[in-house]
């Protein structure tokens, strides 16, 4: 069996499913609990809207990483499904980082961090699921719409050129988890493949062996046979003609070269 590759492939898509999560505890939990009880009801909606929404990109996130993970091994069980619900939540996660930021329901230092947070389960989804060129062209792309939605909700802040830094950030770390992993996981399992085709290869060769040899000891009997055969007829025509004579010479009464002949018999 390949039970040492099901655990890294076990392994491997448990550490991509978490990682979110971490970045999520380490990144967006601090900044937004810390301002949770400053502001209005209006700013505690907002904030507990984005902490809810980013929950929810969470658990979003698992079945679209998964899934691209599948994709990126080449299986066939794999559905378009979970990638646009990841999408349709980043962008919902987007605007209410942005909308927070718009009206100071949270700080700069808190948006900085939660926007790394929102774009990274989307860029470890495309990391396995696009080339890199258009990886990289999809992070400059969300880095500059990104960038100009912060100049739009803070224009007189340095949001933009926050974003313009800590999005790349977060997509590059995202691209270096997710596509070694998912390579080296790639390599593994061909590698499992290749080893069970060379162990069927010798198992086919066993049995051409095996197979040679009974028809080896098969032809030998053969040959055994027939030389048997060949001995038991002469023998036999032998025995035929002495009868044959032996009667012959008894009917002419001469009764002891037909015993002589029997005798030979």
């Amino acid at each position: 069996g390949h039970r040492p590759v099901q655990q890294l492939d076990h392994y491997t898509r448990a550490t991509l499913s978490r990682y979110v999560w971490a970045f999520f505890a380490g990144w967006v939990l601090p900044g937004v609990l810390g301002h949770f009880t400053q502001g209005d009801g209006a700013d505690l909606v907002l904030r507990s809207a984005l902490l809810l929404a980013s929950l929810a990109l969470c658990a979003a996130t698992r079945p679209a990483l998964l899934d691209a993970l599948d994709r990126y091994l080449g299986r066939g069980d794999t559905r378009a499904g979970p990638a646009w619900v990841l999408l349709a939540l980043t962008a919902l996660t987007s605007a209410l980082a942005l909308l927070c930021l718009g009206t100071d329901a949270i700080n700069t230092a808190t948006f900085a961090p939660a926007m790394m947070f929102v774009v990274s389960p989307v860029f470890a989804v495309l990391a396995l699921r696009v080339p890199v060129p258009r990886y990289l062209l999809a992070l400059v792309g969300a880095t500059v719409l990104l960038s100009a939605a912060a100049v739009l909700a803070d224009p007189e802040g340095t949001p933009s050129g926050v974003v313009a830094v800590l999005v790349p950030v977060s997509a590059l770390l995202a691209l270096l988890i997710c596509r070694p992993s998912g390579w080296s996981l790639a390599r593994t399992w061909d590698i499992e493949y290749a080893r069970q085709e060379i162990e069927k290869a010798k198992e086919k060769v066993e049995r051409a062996k095996e197979t040679e040899s009974r028809l080896a000891v098969a032809e030998e009997r053969l040959r055994f046979g027939r030389d048997l055969h060949d001995v038991l007829g002469r023998n036999l025509a032998t025995i035929a003609l002495k009868s044959e004579l032996a009667v012959q010479l008894a009917r002419r009464e001469r009764t002891e070269d037909a015993v002589a002949q029997m005798a030979e018999v």
